[in-house]
């Protein structure tokens, strides 16, 4: 059996350039596929607008080439780029995966991201990308395509981040992420799929988000995602990074702990006990809970206060630094009671 994840990321964008540039695709000129977009791009030069490459949408377009397939091209990567690439006006490479998803050790599945950009903003519609998760299966000498909706993808991107298994059945399943860009900060999304023994692609229950990602790895069956720092004007000292640990538990995707990279002062330890608590780290959230009951911190010049409304360096108002500290030590003790 042979199959083809293909995700079609969603972007939408006000005032883009619409042009399909097939110069940037690295498809053969003999191609039949590209003598259509040029034919195209020609027509769409002459009436001074852009048009679609092709009348069909990326998905039936992919759907109407599997149907003339007798057998897997040789090339499975040059074989989208050839159908994908003119429906993408920003070119971005394609990136591919292979993963064996239903762990028979004979057939080749492939995970990867695809663009579809639609309308014309010289003619003044609105410049989108469309965004489609999809499965491409060969079976009993038959090519079968199945689709999902990706969450979280307009003014963003979108990649296949890796195929490890998650489950513990030996068959890996197909980590996504999404990326939504703001004025400052990065925020990522990350869904998994799962391959049924019926040969369904099937999307996992919960998601794990995270900004400004900096690791993602998978290890002992887990998702582990590092980072979390907000980039924003004032986001502060206060902040820290941290390891976020997911599971699949029941067909879903569930956070199990977040560790943080260092606790420099009362308040970051209590952080950290609340955080052990939430997760149902109870041992480890009494031993935070104590450890910020007791800690004295020299010196809070590199953090910032709001006093009396008004914000304040660090080591400018000490006796209110010295309160600020009884408050976290106190409540921290509080904790440590329940």
């Amino acid at each position: 059996m042979i199959s083809i994840i293909v995700f079609i990321s969603v972007y939408g964008k006000q005032g883009a350039s619409g042009v399909a540039s097939t110069a940037s695709t690295d498809i053969q000129s003999n191609h039949p596929l590209l003598m259509e977009t040029s034919a195209s791009s020609e027509a769409s030069s002459s009436s001074g607008h852009q048009t679609k490459p092709f009348q069909l949408s990326l998905k039936d377009h992919i759907t109407q080439e599997l149907e003339k397939l007798q057998q897997k091209p040789e090339d499975m990567s040059e074989w989208l780029k050839a159908i994908a690439a003119p429906y993408d006006s920003t070119g971005e490479p394609i990136k591919l995966i292979h993963a064996d998803l239903d762990g028979d050790q004979a057939s080749d599945e492939w995970a990867c991201v695809l663009y579809e950009s639609s309308g014309d903003p010289q003619a003044g519609e609105f410049m989108q990308r469309k965004a489609y998760g999809a499965v491409i299966s060969y079976k009993h000498s038959r090519f079968r395509l199945q689709t999902f909706d990706f969450p979280n993808v307009n003014f963003s991107r979108a990649n296949v981040e890796a195929a490890e298994d998650l489950t513990g059945d030996g068959k890996p399943e197909i980590i996504w992420v999404s990326v939504n860009s703001g004025a400052h900060t990065s925020f990522s999304t990350y869904t998994i799929s799962t391959w049924t023994a019926n040969d369904q692609l099937d999307m996992l229950q919960g998601s794990a988000e995270m900004a400004s990602v900096v690791k993602v790895e998978v290890k002992n069956g887990e998702l582990r995602l590092t980072g979390g720092l907000i980039d924003s004007v004032g986001a502060g000292m206060w902040q820290r990074d941290f390891t976020d640990t997911y599971r699949v538990e029941q067909l879903a995707l569930v956070m199990k702990d977040r560790v943080f990279a260092d606790s420099p002062t009362p308040y970051h330890l209590l952080m950290d006990g609340l955080w052990s608590e939430e997760l149902g780290h109870t041992e480890r959230a009494l031993k935070e809970f104590k450890a910020a009951s007791e800690k004295k911190k020299a010196s809070y010049q590199p953090y910032a206060f709001l006093f009396g409304g008004k914000l304040v360096e660090g080591g400018i108002d000490h006796d209110e630094e010295v309160e600020f500290e009884r408050v976290i030590q106190n409540f921290a003790l509080l904790r440590r009671s329940y």
